[in-house]
């Protein structure tokens, strides 16, 4: 009888904190208001060209705004109301391939953050990203919203920090629960067990939320939600992006994603104190940058398992890479 009423007492206190758990993970969802857009001929106002050596050591040589002019690497489209911004790579130095890299003027501790693009650079050699980035390196964190090398399919989040900070073991409590499957969960750099500067990774469900596919299929909306309670990120398809940013409010409300449409986030990190804490990302800077080759879509590994029979610089060097370019329609940040 004594083990059985312990047994009866942990069962319900076990209950209570499955059910705060919930509490706080539905609670996740909160109201933004539309603060920053970049779209169209202004686009660029608010970001700054990136034009030093590739930090990860790609293929690439990054130009500034006066020089991706002046080598076409950027033009506007005009379609219906809107103008989409495209973004190309360029012409081979010794350097590399000529390609941008822009980071956003403003930094942010929170926000909602959608990314609506109607293609993304893909094909064997290329490393395009949309991410945020603090300072001091891990130790301000970074979020690797859109990222994926060479062929692959699927979009994969990963954050990096240098606190201690991994991916809640059992989610299974979580309100909606995540689409996306966990490839590694320890985000602190170097963390035991895992390859240097893995980061913790989710690879999104949808096949066609990256690459090829990802084109072929008109793109979609890639949004991050980042508060103090922690981290979600969602991918809506060209024909399935919630009403409410198809039709441009002004107040997003992220609940309604889930309550009215169903459509669960891809990744969700928790800022609860025990897996992660909010101090983990600061200064956050956006960050959309295409490279070539380097530390990742250059690993002979990686390279070779796409794109067999060359050397991803020698494929760089002479393939013209019809797919390595940009097609964003905009940027929005809401607070």
């Amino acid at each position: 009888m004594h083990f059985k009423a312990q047994s009866s007492a942990l069962i319900q206190i076990t209950e209570l904190v499955l059910l705060l758990l919930t509490a706080t993970t539905t609670t996740h969802a909160r109201s933004w208001q539309l603060q920053t857009t970049h779209q169209g001929t202004s686009f660029f106002n608010g970001f700054s060209f990136f034009n030093s050596p590739d930090p990860t050591h790609g293929f690439v040589d990054y130009v500034d705004q006066h020089m991706a002019t002046k080598l076409d690497l950027i033009d506007f489209d005009e379609e219906e109301d809107d103008d989409i911004v495209v973004i190309k790579s360029g012409p081979v130095s010794n350097k590399g391939r000529a390609s941008i890299r822009i980071q956003s003027d403003t930094t942010y501790n929170q926000g909602l953050f959608l990314f609506d693009v109607e293609h993304m650079p893909a094909g064997c050699g290329t490393w395009p990203a949309i991410w945020l980035n603090g300072p001091d390196w891990p130790n301000g964190g970074e979020i690797d919203v859109v990222e994926g090398v060479n062929l692959q399919k699927h979009n994969l989040i990963t954050l990096h920090t240098g606190q201690a900070c991994e991916i809640a073991q059992n989610m299974h409590h979580l309100t909606p629960k995540l689409t996306g499957h966990v490839l590694t969960s320890k985000c602190q750099l170097n963390s035991p067990g895992q390859k240097p500067h893995q980061g913790c990774t989710i690879e999104y469900k949808s096949s066609h939320s990256f690459g090829h596919k990802f084109n072929k299929h008109g793109g979609g909306v890639f949004a991050l939600q980042l508060d103090d309670k922690g981290i979600q990120s969602w991918f809506f398809d060209r024909n399935h992006i919630p009403d409410d940013i198809e039709d441009n409010e002004v107040i997003l409300d992220t609940s309604r994603w889930w309550t009215e449409h169903h459509y669960r986030p891809d990744a969700v990190y928790l800022f609860d104190g025990i897996h992660c804490n909010a101090t983990a990302f600061h200064d956050l800077r956006i960050i959309i940058n295409l490279t070539f080759c380097g530390e990742w879509a250059g690993l002979p590994e990686e390279f070779h398992q796409d794109c067999p029979g060359y050397s991803c610089i020698d494929y760089v060097k002479n393939a013209p890479l019809p797919e390595a370019y940009w097609r964003i329609r905009s940027v929005k940040v809401y607070q």
